[in-house]
């Protein structure tokens, strides 16, 4: 019987990593859903508002064309006694559904409605394709754009990627210039990769440091008292607006040679990472603390930079505060 994803000790994770042609970002995302099975915790749902009106018909050759050229959004997943397993469809029938709110009392309040309820309850079933999307007209003169991604297939880099073509490939549609298929990155060749890097030696003298490293599991942190649901799938982003003056006041701060590491915006990172640091520690009173840092595999070296996919994952950054 296959062991449930929480019983898996870290030396038979890197066996089911061996066994799964998942890359490693892909395993930690099927674990961790495994582990929270809750519908749509793993979506990443975008809505883009179109100002003017959308060819409906250049919009569905120009979104074949954005599925058939990208391997990753053609990508299923299945599982077999316990390991998953990714497929490419040659293939996507039906990828864009057209609707039309425009006859309703209210299509504002419509599309809202309906975008609720894909918020709380769309989830991806084992083997069918790991994104939905949706044309929707509200006025004459004003559409929107709905598209869902599963994590397994996405990150922001590919996200915004994905957008890019789409917007690409649809003036090309209305000007008459769209191939069936445009030669973009495939997420293959960053697959093949990595799996070649995980039998390097550079790999297994990582994979032994942050083994030893994070052999301790962290403590769950209590702020002010209270433990956070960790499965609670509603999350808030609050912002804080700095202003001009203080802004420029942190930037001059990051580029001083005690503060600058590497890049401007790595500097101000740890800048933000510290006061972090600080903050959690006074709020929950623990001393060793840890966050996960996301990172993307994309860099100038292996030429990943316009590939889509889930090519981002998180650094543990650990620190005792004495």
């Amino acid at each position: 019987m296959a062991k449930k994803p929480e019983e898996i000790v870290p030396s038979e994770r890197e066996e089911l990593a061996e066994q799964s042609n998942l890359t490693h970002a892909q395993l930690a995302v099927w674990t961790a859903q495994q582990r929270d099975p809750t519908p749509g915790r793993f979506n990443r749902i975008l809505l883009f508002d179109l100002d003017g009106r959308v060819d409906t018909a250049a919009f569905l050759r120009a979104f074949r064309v954005l599925v058939d050229s990208n391997d990753a959004l053609r990508t299923v997943v299945t599982s077999q006694d316990g390991v998953p397993e990714r497929h490419l469809l040659p293939t996507i029938e039906g990828g864009l559904s057209l609707l039309d709110f425009s006859a309703e009392a209210d299509p504002d309040a419509t599309l809202d409605h309906w975008l609720t309820e894909r918020c709380n309850g769309d989830s991806f079933e084992a083997g069918q394709p790991l994104f939905q999307s949706a044309l929707i007209r509200l006025h004459e003169q004003h559409y929107a754009w709905y598209l869902n991604q599963h994590q397994l297939i996405t990150d922001a880099v590919s996200t915004a990627l994905v957008c890019k073509r789409m917007a690409d490939l649809y003036a090309r549609a209305l000007r008459g210039e769209l191939e069936p298929v445009v030669r973009y990155p495939k997420y293959a060749d960053y697959v093949d990769f990595e799996r070649r890097h995980r039998e390097s030696a550079v790999y297994l003298h990582s994979r032994s440091y942050w083994t030893n490293k994070l052999k301790e599991s962290p403590v769950a942190l209590q702020f002010f008292g209270h433990t956070p649901d960790p499965t609670e799938p509603l999350t808030r982003r609050v912002s804080c607006a700095l202003g001009a003056e203080r802004s420029a006041r942190l930037h001059d701060l990051a580029r001083t040679p005690a503060h600058f590491v590497g890049s401007l915006a790595l500097s101000q990172y740890l800048g933000f990472a510290t006061l972090l640091f600080a903050f959690v520690h006074r709020a929950s009173g623990d001393s060793k603390l840890r966050i996960g840092a996301p990172f993307s595999s994309r860099g100038a070296s292996h030429s990943f930079d316009d590939t889509v996919g889930l090519l981002s994952e998180i650094c543990p950054l650990q620190l005792e505060i004495q």
